[in-house]
């Protein structure tokens, strides 16, 4: 290939205008209703988070495996990364709602809630708040020190440079997982603090590499220099991984719900309970026909896998399932019903996409499409095609 840079410019500008106008429609929600803002900023910038710490995690296993079907992401997957710090940014409406937020800052209900006193330990503003910066410090070490080893293989192969990589991108792994897990718990799970569930953490996190896995496969459709050199192969592979972990996270979301089920106890059924009421049943099999049925047959056709086009259409509409879940996790703690929407849902989505598109873009103007590892150098020359 012959270009060493990315033009973006065809989505800075679109993304830019979408961030002004829905930041700016936000802040007039957060002044004229706070609790709604609350709300819909939760849902909206959990969407977008998913992806940016979802591609830190898919970075770190394509060091770890060093599969080829990464190597046409990878630098997306960097760009993406290192919008972690501005997102955390994005977070503090998040902190300075807490109360409409989280009962567990409630005085009045700690005081006659016995379960939540005793959770208090836990469930507290300044551990709240000093986790998120435990949090913010692993994702950021890790997306920007893994991205500048990357760039140093601009300027050729280096096996101590890959080396570096990798003994990085195994503990990491571990932190990562730990971290996203905890930060399930304290940004979604104690929405409801009377539930709880063991799977949620890493159901959390296979749906944040679901919605990775298919961003990325938008950006190969829409970006030039990767869809030049991104074969056949590597979109059926990126096809099986999106079908593997659509799979995954249907078992996981059914599992949690079977033996949630199977328990029949009160204090972890009731949070199934308010997703069969009124039309939240009817969001319920939406998910499940959208986001699993549908999905799993389209990806088990082979040419749909093969053809990018025909991939990246799925992604699109997969991905909007993806904010379904969100919604469908977070708006029943508050909402009676899901037609009760606001215009406060779209501004806050538009508002913190439209920041995360412009500052991915412009992360990834500043890289070389690909690098010059050696673990690729026979696909960099035009070798056998990736598998």
């Amino acid at each position: 290939m012959t270009e060493t840079t990315v033009d973006c410019s065809k989505l800075k500008k679109p993304a830019l205008i979408a961030a002004v106008v829905g930041l700016a429609l936000s802040a007039v929600g957060y002044v004229t209703n706070h609790a709604q803002f609350a709300q819909s900023w939760l849902i909206g910038w959990n969407f977008w988070f998913l992806i940016a710490s979802g591609s830190l995690g898919w970075l770190m296993i394509h060091h770890m495996v060093s599969g080829r079907w990464g190597f046409v992401i990878q630098r997306p997957l960097e760009a993406a990364a290192r919008t972690i710090p501005f997102m955390l940014v994005l977070f503090v409406p998040v902190l300075l709602s807490m109360h409409e937020l989280y009962e567990w800052t409630h005085e009045e209900v700690i005081a006659h809630d016995h379960l939540i006193q005793a959770k208090l330990p836990y469930l507290n503003a300044p551990g709240f708040m000093i986790r998120f910066g435990v949090y913010a410090v692993i994702w950021i070490f890790l997306a920007y020190r893994l991205s500048a080893l990357s760039r140093k293989l601009d300027q050729g192969p280096d096996e101590a440079v890959v080396k570096k990589m990798r003994a990085i991108a195994a503990p990491g792994l571990v932190l990562y997982a730990l971290a996203m897990s905890f930060a399930s718990f304290d940004w979604m799970m104690s929405l409801e603090p009377h539930w709880f569930s063991s799977i949620y953490g890493a159901l959390y996190m296979v749906a944040g590499g679901l919605s990775t896995l298919l961003f990325m496969i938008l950006v190969l459709r829409r970006v030039p220099p990767l869809r030049a050199v991104a074969t056949a192969q590597q979109s059926h592979d990126l096809g099986n991984l999106t079908f593997a972990f659509t799979v995954l996270w249907a078992y996981m979301t059914f599992g949690q719900f079977l033996i949630i089920w199977s328990g029949n106890l009160y204090e972890e059924t009731f949070w199934y309970l308010d997703r069969a009421a009124s039309g939240w049943l009817v969001v319920s099999w939406i998910l499940f026909g959208f986001g699993f049925i549908l999905p799993f047959f389209l990806l088990l056709i082979r040419n749909n896998k093969r053809q990018l086009n025909l991939l990246a259409t799925i992604a699109l509409g997969m991905i909007a399932v993806r904010y379904v879940d969100v919604y469908w996790q977070v708006a029943p703690t508050f909402r009676d019903h899901p037609a009760a929407l606001s215009w406060m849902d779209l501004a806050a989505w538009v508002g913190v996409g439209g920041t995360f598109l412009y500052l991915f873009a412009r992360q990834l103007e500043k890289m070389k499409p690909l690098n010059q590892d050696h673990r690729f150098a026979d696909f960099i020359a035009g070798g056998k095609e990736g598998h």
